[in-house]
């Protein structure tokens, strides 16, 4: 047996690793956007409705106390804290536009670069349908940097377009080992991001809050509900204080 046929035996083992080590990972960051997705549909229905009512009986009670602002009568007042709405809002989209945004002038740097891009990856340029995808993709995220006038994107993109496995052709012991090398490139790459994205999640303060909910749960309590008739009692103190303005 020939030292590349031995070497692609041992690479083809670390890659079938790190392909289930992928499948567990994605699997349990899908699970993870899963279960935080029903909870903010659960905090919604429970919480999210409430607040909204509190906030326009709030603005209620501001307009009534402006309309008698002659008459002493205290204003109540409720902050909703760190459960609020405002808290429940966030994303665990991977963002593929850049930060910076378009200013409609590309520089000379950027256009040279993206003619580079563009006639390495065009998609005219495909063997197969396979191939075509690939660039096409490609190209479709290298418009997108260069709108944004963004060189480290195009640069990124031409490096990953240099190193897939499928610009390597042949069968043979040496092109399948070379293949199997950058496959295994890309699956770490991914593991990595998963592991980010997923470090991203558990470290946010929808993920904390949806860990005491989980928590108190499996007690038999419910973090939601509980809070939910907090604002129940600031709802009806407020509708009180509107309804002794009326009356006076």
């Amino acid at each position: 047996m020939k030292p590349e046929e031995e070497e692609l035996i041992i690479k083809g083992q670390i890659l079938k690793d790190l392909e289930n080590e992928l499948l567990t990972g994605d699997f349990f960051l899908s699970q993870i956007k899963k279960e935080l997705y029903i909870f903010e549909n659960r905090y919604n229905e429970i919480v999210g409705l409430q607040y909204s009512k509190l906030e326009r009986l709030k603005s209620d009670l501001r307009s009534i106390i402006d309309t008698y602002a002659e008459k002493k009568t205290p204003i109540i007042s409720f902050s909703p804290g760190k459960y609020s709405p405002e808290k429940m809002q966030e994303h665990y989209e991977e963002d593929i536009v850049p930060s910076s945004a378009p200013n409609g002038s590309q520089s000379l740097a950027a256009k040279n670069l993206f003619r580079q891009v563009a006639k390495a990856i065009h998609p005219d340029l495909s063997n197969d349908e396979n191939d075509r995808v690939i660039r096409e993709e490609l190209m479709k995220r290298a418009n997108i940097a260069f709108l944004n006038n963004d060189i480290d994107r195009l640069l990124q993109i031409m490096n990953e377009w240099e190193n897939i496995p499928e610009q390597i052709r042949g069968n043979d012991p040496g092109s399948s080992l070379i293949r199997t090398i950058r496959k295994i490139a890309q699956i770490k790459e991914r593991i990595q991001k998963i592991d980010e994205e997923k470090m991203s999640i558990v470290r946010s303060d929808i993920y904390r809050f949806y860990q005491k909910d989980l928590k108190m749960r499996n007690n038999g309590g419910d973090l939601l509900q509980a809070i939910s008739v907090e604002v129940n009692k600031n709802i009806e103190e407020i509708l009180r204080g509107i309804q002794t303005l009326i009356e006076q």
